[in-house]
């Protein structure tokens, strides 16, 4: 009777381990395995953003923020990613050996598909159907666009070409934003306020365009995040630099000139982007001031002093 119950355990605990086996391998393969990285354009090196990013064979898929960075949570048994975005021929990459504190660096190429002819018709949508009331966005191209004072690209001479918006004194400095003062206004450069946005009397603002990369402009209802302002709130990005080769840019204008350098520091990891602006104000004023300073001083100034002295008062007794 014993060995009829010791056959009788082991028939059904070896089938028990068998499973318990399985299901650890189970358990095993569906891991989790956090995958992180950037998306570039394999062109112009500059991070792509809103990139589709999906696990193969899974229903799991994110998007890539503003600086093209993705982060993204797979099973171990399918570390495969496909990447889809318009305009871009779509990529599928293994993952296999990714280890958990390295960051993906994936290039995209540019795709062309040649379509036939097609008829558009397009309906300009009223402002005040959108969700969005009261922001304008510019592009560094689209700034350059507006027509400015000695044809050099402002984005404070941008900003006051818009409905709403009116300028100073000699349509120089300041801006008044729907009938407020100039100190209701917000100037933020990359998240970081600004409280002195323009020079020279108004002739220049301190937002070089060669540096920008977009600008958000609200006339009403700011985000919370910028707390409370009346009147506007000016949000300016900075350009990023290249991360895999250099490029340089010189513009000589009427009143200033620009030089911008961009590169790696450490190729594929960090980068640096530098923009420099000089005024030729100054040179052009200077030999003016020369020939004012040498008259003045052939000028023979005399001056008199003359001290006067008041009769006392006679005493009353």
């Amino acid at each position: 009777m014993i060995m009829d119950r010791m056959i009788f355990f082991k028939r059904i605990t070896y089938p028990v381990i068998a499973v318990l086996l399985c299901n650890m391998d189970v358990l095993a393969a569906d891991t989790l395995v956090v995958v992180k990285g950037y998306v570039y354009d394999a062109a112009g090196r500059l991070p792509l953003a809103n990139v589709n990013i999906t696990g193969a064979n899974t229903r799991t898929g994110t998007s890539t923020d503003a600086n093209g960075f993705f982060n993204i949570r797979l099973p171990a048994k399918t570390l495969r990613l496909r990447i889809m975005h318009v305009g871009y021929a779509d990529k599928t990459i293994p993952v296999a050996g990714y280890e958990p504190d390295s960051l993906l660096r994936i290039m995209l190429t540019g795709s062309d598909i040649q379509l036939g002819e097609v008829n558009v018709a397009v309906s300009i949508p009223s402002v005040l159907n959108t969700s969005r009331m009261g922001v304008v966005s510019f592009s560094q191209e689209a700034v350059k666009k507006i027509p400015a004072l000695f044809g050099e690209a402002d984005v404070m001479k941008a900003l006051q070409t818009q409905p709403g918006v009116s300028a100073g004194s000699a349509r120089l400095s300041g801006m008044y934003v729907r009938g407020g003062n100039e100190d209701g206004n917000l100037y933020m450069l990359d998240d970081i306020p600004v409280y002195g946005m323009m020079h020279l009397g108004g002739l220049f603002s301190a937002i070089n365009v060669e540096a920008v990369k977009d600008v958000t402009f609200y006339k009403s209802s700011f985000p919370s995040r910028y707390g409370g302002r009346l009147s506007s709130v000016l949000n300016v990005n900075t350009r990023e630099g290249d991360m895999f080769a250099y490029h340089g840019s010189l513009m000589l204008g009427l009143t200033s000139a620009n030089v911008n350098i961009d590169g790696p520091v450490i190729k594929g990891k960090t980068s640096f982007a530098a923009s420099f602006r000089r005024s030729w104000l100054e040179a052009l004023s200077a030999p003016g001031l020369a020939v004012i300073k040498e008259q003045r001083g052939k000028n023979i100034w005399k001056i008199r002093l003359r001290r006067c002295k008041s009769k006392a008062e006679p005493s009353v007794q």
